[in-house]
């Protein structure tokens, strides 16, 4: 009876509970080749619109890599609406049968609201995601929904009556939650734009709703919001009417609006939670960083706000005048943010309060332990949750996250903060340096601006009154120099704002142009070496070890000891240590050398070797002088240019705008046909030589990690690049994407691709193990390693991140003819398409040195220039990953091999003269131009001879052979009567009127002559040094009419 009564209970409760039968797992994947069911990837369905219909409470959603667009039966309205209770995950390739097999960076699954023209942003969704409670989305980028045609223009208020009556198509073009709490994590917002919230709108209801809806407040894990914009509020998020959403580990990059709240604008009582987050690079008019307005109360937990900019007031934050708000700020850093303004951290409005506690902020501020030491923020801007967080060369520790949520619910400041997955952090710091406070800026007041006003709404309860200060807890103590004010160090200065761009006013024509040089090139003058005995392990360690941990890097290395090092390297594993540094000490001793004497001693530059003097062009040389700036330290720096703009007419001249960086230096320039700078970038790193200007303005470019911050055995004369850089026309960087590590690293050139991709060039390192694997003789490897090319196409997923969706090695595609029990055993000269291992004529590690890559997009195939084997390379792009690690696939049927190569033919074994030497910068000559689908080369020459050319060839070459000629259609090695010579370096650029630019790298020299070689147009930059940090890697001509142009003169 007792077991028959507990059935019949357990029976009810099932009736009283139902068990969610729908519980299940719904597969799509946009490659199927039919529609399925969902139930697996075999069978998965094709749309997601399909699987959210079918979704119930309890169901998971996995996505596969792709682009979904929303039904367009829906028109602007349709929107991927999520379901309650139901959890969506992207990032799989198709095959996983575990959530946590996924890779959504690997496999990125993309939902855009483009269901219209493609490109054409006025079709597409007002909202591409609409959020529902307890429901997920992780793992995807978020796109193109565009809600900027709605709402307010002009001089409508935006008010609350407004806002409440539901979602607004001006509002939330990314992802609108209207009286929703989703959890999205691990996704990207970009290239949203919308009236209201760019990315991402958040909203509850007003006090007063009768429906009584409670407060939202949906969470963001590990988001990016990135390039998104507002016509008027939050360019990458809004929050309005009480919602409270929490955002743990997220970053706020390069959002623009235009008028209020860069980064994220909150408005009636919004008081959002920011953990572990960073602004960086926002702008707006007023709060580059936030903007908060009606009674809004955001907290800053760990957070770091740097790089935001406004172009009025509060480029960190701004808060408004029409009630009274309250910023909380705590263990967040704020540095480095931008305004032509009194203030360049904060505004407040009447009755508004920002309250800081055990924080740093640049200039000091009031409140608790604010400290003001330069946090010296690396180039991913760290907060403090972060271990290798510094300040001022301390190390803050480490400890787990759980026990800083308990810190912040102690805070007299905060309230008890809602609960989220910890794991997403991995560590906090425990303590801040005593750097003291110092004064604080005085506090600035708003100034009233003639905007659209915003109806007010009740304040929130105001936070308690701070309680007296307790006593500081107990820290490291630190020497007490900086108590004394006048040795207390200077606040470092934020980078000079840009001012807009305008086409330059005629200017008179004096002598000679004058230019502002970066004054970070400029050579400090070497202290004599001391003359005493040979410095111990001990002295040098402690010398040149920077970053404390207890051996020293190549980079930390100095003059002979760096020019050895891999040689003292014994154990090989890129850091000298003790005994290895005593090792060299007594070899050094017994060779009677003072080895370590040197090596802990700078080293001075050594002279560039002399070029010869090259004949200037016979034609008349009118010079023109305009004085741009003064720089402030050294003589000031020097070009000259030929009056083109006044000769264009007789001689022939192209028009446009020259853009080139010299290499080792920290400036791109941008010069009009006169000479006159019309744009001019600055940087804080080192570039690399390549640049280009994208169609929105802003600049792609290669740059040299800083000294120390990576460990890489790519270092030499020669090596720079590693990291790639995409800046705006205000100089901040908006993407970054680092390829320099122990075994592989960027270098020399990257090239734009036009689905917005970028390809590099790049090394991997392979060993004496690996060369004799693959059949190689040691004999001609001598320095038993090899620097082998390979190209990846990385496509951007955040403002410092990407993945690599296609890769070519050089290493799958060799042959060898001196061990037959080893792979790839055949006569070089008979497969052509194939590499030479054994063919390394400089007996280097960097075998090939490969230096420019170009690409054709209308036969989908890259040229590679190559110094050390005297060659150039045509490489199929059409092919998938695994076709260009084989011989077969693609357009062309050949795989990854080599399509076409000229230049040497003793690089395959073949007899005959070299037609190239150390040449540099080969490019297609695009279709619609003078010599359709040829090839440019800057042929550097033989130094020897002293003499460089021109050439431009028309290669031959087919579907079953690699062919090797090539037909040499025009050339130039003339100037002015005389050769001209650079030994490295340098380019050419076949331009629209069919003349051809010219740059002589090494003489810093850039001139055009027609197709006959009159020079018509030439142009000296003169850097403040004379060696190789002046010298010119390219330079590039930019139409008039180009986009990125336009907006620079926008700007």
């Amino acid at each position: 009876m007792m077991i028959r009564r507990l059935i019949l209970a357990l029976f009810l409760c099932t009736l009283l509970y139902p068990v969610n039968a729908h519980a299940r797992t719904v597969h799509v994947d946009s490659k199927a080749t039919q529609p399925g069911d969902g139930s697996s990837w075999a069978s998965a369905m094709q749309e997601l619109d399909q699987a959210l219909a079918s979704a119930a409470d309890g169901d998971q959603i996995w996505v596969a890599e792709g682009v979904y667009t929303p039904n367009p039966s829906a028109g602007r309205a349709a929107t991927f609406k999520l379901v309650p209770g139901v959890e969506i995950y992207g990032g799989f390739s198709g095959t996983e049968v575990e959530l946590g097999k996924r890779n959504f960076k690997k496999h990125q699954t993309t939902l855009s609201g483009d269901i219209g023209q493609m490109g054409v942003p006025d079709d597409n969704v007002f909202h591409v995601v609409t959020g529902a409670d307890r429901a997920v989305l992780d793992g995807f980028t978020v796109t193109g929904g565009y809600s900027r045609n709605a709402r307010w223009q002009g001089g409508d208020q935006l008010t609350a009556s407004v806002i409440v009556s539901g979602p607004g198509n001006g509002q939330g073009a990314g992802m609108i939650n209207f009286q929703a709490s989703p959890e999205v994590r691990n996704c990207v917002f970009q290239d949203n734009q919308a009236l209201e919230g760019g990315a991402v709108y958040n909203m509850t209801s007003p006090s007063n709703d009768p429906t009584g809806v409670p407060e939202t407040s949906p969470r963001f894990i590990d988001c990016t919001f990135w390039q998104n914009s507002a016509m008027a509020y939050g360019g990458g998020v809004a929050n309005a009417l009480r919602t409270k959403p929490l955002f743990v580990s997220c970053e706020f990059d390069s959002n623009l609006s235009d008028f209020k709240g860069g980064g994220m604008y909150n408005d009636f009582g919004a008081a959002p939670i920011l953990l572990n987050s960073i602004f960086r690079n926002n702008e707006a008019v007023h709060g580059g960083g936030m903007a908060n307005d009606g009674g809004a109360a955001p907290i800053f937990y760990y957070c770091t706000l740097t790089g935001n900019r406004s172009t009025k007031d509060g480029p960190a934050i701004h808060q408004g005048d029409t009630s009274a708000n309250t910023t909380i700020l705590i263990k967040t850093v704020v540095w480095a943010n931008e305004c032509e303004c009194k203030d360049t951290r904060f505004l407040n409005g009447p009755g508004s309060e920002i309250r800081v506690q055990d924080s740093v902020i640049q200039g000091g501020y009031k409140g608790k332990s604010v400290f003001q030491a330069n946090p010296s923020l690396d180039r991913k801007s760290e907060t403090m949750l972060n271990v290798g967080y510094k300040t001022n060369g301390f190390r803050f520790t480490a400890d787990k996250l759980d026990a800083r949520i308990k810190d912040a619910n102690r805070s007299e400041f905060t309230q008890n903060l809602p609960s989220f997955d910890s794991g997403y952090t991995a560590a906090v710091t425990t303590a801040l340096l005593d750097t003291r406070n110092a004064p604080a800026l005085p506090e600035t007041r708003s100034i009233p601006v003639q905007l659209p006003e915003v109806a007010q709404t009740p304040a929130p309860q105001s936070i308690a009154t701070p309680e007296p200060e307790p006593e500081q807890p107990k820290i490291l103590e630190q020497p007490q120099v900086l108590e004394q004010a006048p040795k207390q160090a200077p606040v470092a200065t934020p980078e000079p704002v840009l001012a807009p761009v305008q086409p330059p006013a005629p200017q008179p024509e004096p002598d000679a142009l004058a230019m502002v040089e970066p004054q970070h090139s400029v050579l400090k003058e070497s202290p004599a070496p001391r003359k005493s005995g040979p410095k111990s392990s001990e002295i040098m360690l402690l010398e040149l070890d920077a970053d404390g941990n207890g051996c020293i890097t190549i980079n930390e290395a100095q003059g002979p000891l760096q020019q050895q090092f891999w040689r003292v390297d014994h154990n090989g594993d890129g850091c000298l240590s003790k005994a290895e540094l005593d090792r060299m000490d007594d070899k050094s001793r017994q060779e009677g050398q003072d080895t370590a004497e040197q090596a802990s001693q700078p080293q001075p530059r050594p002279q560039p070797r002399p070029v010869a003097q090259q004949a200037k062009p016979a034609a008349p040389q009118p010079t023109t002088t305009a004085s741009l700036a003064k720089p402030q330290t050294a003589a000031p720096a020097k070009t000259t240019a030929l009056p083109a703009a006044s000769k264009a007419e007789s001689s022939g001249s192209s028009t446009g705008y020259t853009l080139f960086a010299p290499i080792g230096g920290t400036e791109t320039y941008l010069v009009d046909m006169q000479g006159s700078i019309f744009k001019k970038w600055t940087s804080k790193d080192t570039s690399a030589g390549a640049v280009y200007l994208l169609n929105n303005g802003n600049l792609l470019r290669t740059v040299s990690p800083a000294k120390g911050e990576v460990r890489t055995p790519f270092e030499g004369k020669g090596v720079n690049g590693g990291i790639i850089q995409e800046v705006s026309p205000r100089g901040q960087i908006v993407w970054e994407y680092s390829y320099v590590s122990s075994d592989v690293r960027q270098h020399h050139d990257v090239e734009p691709l036009p689905n917005g991709n970028v390809l590099l060039l790049a090394w991997e390192m392979k060993h004496a193990s690996d060369i004799e694997a693959a059949g190689g003789s040691l004999r001609s490897h001598p320095e038993g390693k090899l620097w082998v090319e390979h190209i990846v196409e990385v496509r951007k997923s955040g403002p410092r991140s990407g993945y690599i969706v296609w890769e070519w090695h050089a290493w799958d595609h060799l042959v060898q003819d001196s061990n037959q029990s080893a792979p790839n055993y055949a006569s070089p000269v008979r497969l052509p398409q194939r590499i030479d291992l054994n063919y390394n004529p400089t007996r280097q590690a960097d075998w090939q040195h490969a230096n420019s890559i170009d690409f054709n997009p209308a036969l989908n195939q890259i040229v590679v220039s190559l110094r050390n084997t005297n060659e150039i390379w045509i490489i199929d792009h059409s092919t998938s990953t695994a076709q260009a690690a084989a011989s077969s696939g693609g357009l062309m049927r050949r795989g990854g091999d080599i399509l076409f190569r000229w230049g040497n033919p003793a690089a395959y074994g073949a007899s005959g003269r070299p037609s190239l030497m150390g040449q540099h910068d080969a490019q297609w000559i695009p279709n619609g131009k003078p010599g359709d689908e040829t090839i440019l080369i800057f042929n550097n020459g033989d130094r020897r001879e002293k003499r460089s050319d021109i050439i431009e060839i028309k290669p031959e070459y087919y579907f079953k052979t690699t062919r090797l000629n090539a037909q040499v259609v025009w050339s130039y090695n003339d100037a002015g009567g005389s050769p001209f010579f650079a030994d490295h370096v340098s380019g050419a650029q076949r331009l629209a009127n069919g003349n051809t630019l010219i740059c002589d790298g090494t003489d810093a020299r850039i001139f055009e002559v027609t197709g006959d070689a009159k020079p018509v147009w030439e142009y000296k930059h003169e850097g403040r040094n004379k060696g190789p940090d002046s010298h010119l890697f390219r330079a590039t001509r930019i139409p008039s009419d180009h986009p990125g142009i336009k907006r620079l003169s926008s700007q």
